[in-house]
């Protein structure tokens, strides 16, 4: 709803650096920046008290976010203790970003929703990549192939779907894929 909400989509966490976060959430909110980081934040957390709409930061691959930054969404998500915040954070990412947020206590602690997607089963390998893929395409993977996708992808859709991707350019456009190319390809490319 954009009359209540305005979006922020980070889509290359590893790149996202502090100030670079700071500095694009002041530019949103129209945040002259401060002669140092520290007035720079100080302004955009007033700002956020007064805005309208509020503030939603969606992170992708945040597992991959530096420390630093997750240092300064917490620092940001503590500037509104004793009203309703007006910024919202979603953290989207692969198990680590569990660790890495455990690991900041104060900002594990504001997280008021925790879900987490389980893995694949076996058997629901073919589905995935038929969704993904296309039926035709997922059945050119032999059941050796499969086994081996899904054991080295260690049943994690976001390893699986990249490390399915590689094969499928790589593989001949007919036939069956069969599990020494699948493996080729994983050592080579290092994937799952």
């Amino acid at each position: 709803d954009r009359h209540r909400l305005r979006p922020l989509y980070f889509s290359h966490a590893r790149q996202l650096g502090p100030s670079g976060l700071i500095s694009v959430l002041a530019r949103t909110l129209r945040v002259a920046p401060g002669r140092s980081h520290a007035e720079t934040v100080h302004a955009l957390t007033s700002q956020l008290r007064d805005e309208p709409l509020d503030l939603w930061l969606a992170f992708d691959e945040a597992h991959e976010l530096p420390p630093e930054t997750l240092t300064e969404v917490r620092a940001l998500a503590e500037s509104e203790l004793g009203r309703e915040s007006r910024l919202q954070l979603l953290f989207a990412g692969l198990p680590p970003l569990r660790e890495h947020l455990q690991a900041l206590p104060p900002l594990w602690r504001r997280i008021t929703v925790r879900e987490e997607i389980t893995s694949l089963t076996r058997e629901e390998l073919p589905a995935f990549l038929g969704h993904h893929f296309g039926k035709p395409t997922a059945e050119r993977f032999h059941d050796d192939a499969l086994r081996l996708l899904f054991e080295r992808g260690r049943a994690i859709p976001g390893l699986l779907w990249p490390a399915a991707r590689t094969v499928l350019r790589a593989a001949p456009a007919k036939g069956t894929i069969l599990a020494p190319l699948v493996e080729e390809l994983l050592d080579r490319w290092e994937l799952a």
